[in-house]
């Protein structure tokens, strides 16, 4: 049987990210649905964006490709398949916790279908839950710039906003305020543009950014801090494959959803018994310089590392009983 893949995607395509898979040799098609909500959100909910974003895409799949095999970016993509008739050769990605009502409605639809998670905890639920799925790790390439990281002031990013511990963001902006040391915090998490400056140090949040202005952002930093809530699901991985193709160290809160991307120097836990604010300013010190790091992100969370792990698990899925 051709082992040759069509890609369903949802949102708008790149030549880098088409070009990576098709390079595979295995994915010959991708099928998008270009206008897909940005943030997945229509009628003011984001189940509605993705159910309506997944069905129109999953309709032109049967329309043009049925007879084809299908890979789904996200589950979603794999449950409109059902809906209109077809049926998922494999999905990447979860994003679902045993007991919610997504998870419920992807356990009825997807049943046996392959899942390639990107996080360890996700595939071992669903394996316990009589699934078929493996873990991966995260990567991608986003053309981030190289972060300089030759500024005096040690310079703090936190990005993003899925699973944020808001209390642990607000103990680290606390100790800043305190203006005890030498020490910039960009926040880039959607919140509104403002700046508060003390004596000695300085706290700038950014409003709604495009995903290039927010590799600029973080490129400008010494140190990425992601503080994760501890939940059973992927999390904080795009921010953290951005910080090492930018040839930053990361420092995450300990979550299980991060489990296998902590490699203890390029990637490091906090611990929660010191200061945030000196743990963070040490480790833009002490970190590996970022040709190391980009080197270490290339061989391991570069898009053509990812899409060699996909399918590689897809295959080994497929072949299992």
């Amino acid at each position: 049987m051709s082992n040759e893949l069509t890609l369903l995607a949802l949102g708008r395509g790149s030549d880098r990210v088409d070009e990576a898979w098709a390079r595979s040799g295995q994915v010959t098609s991708i099928v998008r649905f270009e206008r897909a909500a940005p943030s997945g959100v229509r009628f003011g909910k984001r189940v509605f964006g993705i159910a309506v974003d997944s069905l129109l895409l999953a309709s032109k799949a049967r329309l043009r490709h049925r007879n084809e095999r299908f890979l789904c970016a996200n589950p979603w993509i794999a449950v409109a398949l059902r809906a209109v008739g077809l049926s998922a050769h494999a999905v990447t990605g979860l994003y679902a916790v045993p007991g919610t009502n997504s998870w419920k409605l992807l356990r009825r639809s997807l049943r046996n279908t392959p899942i390639v998670t990107t996080a360890e905890i996700e595939a071992e639920q669903w394996v316990d839950q009589g699934g078929k799925a493996t873990a991966v790790l995260y990567g991608n390439t986003f053309k981030y710039p190289v972060a300089a990281r030759s500024s005096e002031v040690p310079t703090i990013f936190i990005g993003g906003t899925s699973d944020r511990d808001a209390d642990l963001i607000d103990s680290l902006i606390d100790e800043v305020r305190s203006d005890t040391q030498n020490v910039r915090l960009l926040v880039a998490d959607g919140s509104g543009a403002r700046i508060w400056t003390g004596e000695q140090a300085e706290i700038e949040h950014f409003g709604r950014v495009s995903s290039e202005e927010f590799g600029r952002i973080m490129s400008t930093s010494s140190v990425v801090f992601l503080p994760i809530l501890n939940k059973p699901r992927a999390s904080g991985h795009m921010v953290c494959v951005g910080a090492l193709e930018c040839g930053l160290p990361v420092v995450s809160s300990e979550c299980t959803g991060m489990d296998g991307y902590v490699d203890g120097e390029f990637v490091t836990y906090l611990d929660p018994m010191t200061s945030i604010v000196t743990q963070l300013i040490e480790r833009a010190a002490e970190s590996p310089d970022s040709l190391q790091i980009i080197e270490f992100w290339e061989d391991n969370f570069s898009l053509n590392a990812y899409v060699g792990r996909v399918l590689a698990a897809v295959d080994k899925l497929t072949a299992l009983p």
